[in-house]
């Protein structure tokens, strides 16, 4: 069986594991918030995507708040900064794992503040 070549399209290609991608980028700012990587629902937070429950994830947490990041091939999915145990449904789509973790240091993405008349939110 032929191996697979630089020129096959990036979807018949392996991926390489999540740990790997994120060991090439320790360097980044965002790597400091870094918790961990599960394959399911983490245990003090509720999954607000279906690929939470299923896919290998990367997980980043800042105080009472968390960010996922995962891969599904050709791109990298981002669940921006939300409260830990709150439904949240956002997620974004980048090109690259770089791109993922500097938007996790952007000032938008900077920690939710709750104000004290909302906290049913």
């Amino acid at each position: 069986m032929p191996g697979i070549a630089e020129s096959d399209p990036p979807e018949f290609r392996p991926a390489p594991p999540l740990a790997d991608q994120l060991e090439v980028a320790r360097d980044h700012p965002a790597m400091a918030w870094f918790d961990g990587i599960g394959g399911s629902a983490w245990p003090d937070d509720l999954p607000s995507h279906p690929r939470l429950l299923h896919e290998c994830v990367a997980r980043f947490r800042r105080g009472n708040v968390a960010a996922y990041i995962w891969f599904e091939r050709p791109d990298w999915w981002l669940q921006p900064w939300k409260p830990l145990r709150r439904l949240d449904g956002k997620w974004e789509k980048f090109k690259t794992l770089g791109a993922a973790l500097d938007q996790l240091t952007t000032p938008a993405e900077r920690v939710p503040q709750r104000t004290w008349w909302r906290l049913w939110e």
